[in-house]
């Protein structure tokens, strides 16, 4: 399966000096913004499952998914709470937004999902644990 991929990849690559998907994909991916804060919020836990330290330790990941959607939205910013699924192991198995923050904004969201899912490592709630946890971007 590496084959055909490679191939794909190369012929990917072959197609984008065009001049039609050169404009395409600079259009589509704007350049990511700059600077910016994350603050995380209370987060509640219990003394064996403390679910704020791994969020913590994502924070410049975080900047980094807000700053990406930033370039596409610039007056993106404020409040996001995010409902995270961690499974009995400690990893996530999902993150959804609360609707209604300004910063709730799909393309943040999915980066951020990507970040807790690839980079965050809860302690073993004892089972399912949603975690709620308030997020506040500022440009």
């Amino acid at each position: 399966m590496g084959v055909p991929s490679s191939t794909a990849a190369a012929s990917a690559t072959a197609s984008t000096p065009s001049v039609g998907a050169s404009s395409s994909a600079g259009s589509a991916n704007p350049p990511p913004a700059t600077g910016g804060s994350v603050l995380v919020g209370e987060i509640a836990g219990t003394p064996k499952f403390d679910p704020k330290p791994p969020i913590e330790g994502v924070k410049a990941d975080l900047l980094d998914c807000f700053n990406q959607a930033r370039g596409a939205n610039p007056a993106l910013h404020g409040k996001l709470t995010l409902k995270i699924v961690v499974n009995e192991a400690g990893h996530v198995n999902r993150v959804d937004a609360n609707p209604g923050g300004l910063a709730d904004d799909a393309a943040l969201v999915a980066c951020i999902s990507d970040v807790l899912k690839a980079g965050a490592q809860f302690p073993k709630p004892g089972g399912m644990a949603t975690v709620t946890a308030p997020l506040v971007f500022r440009r």
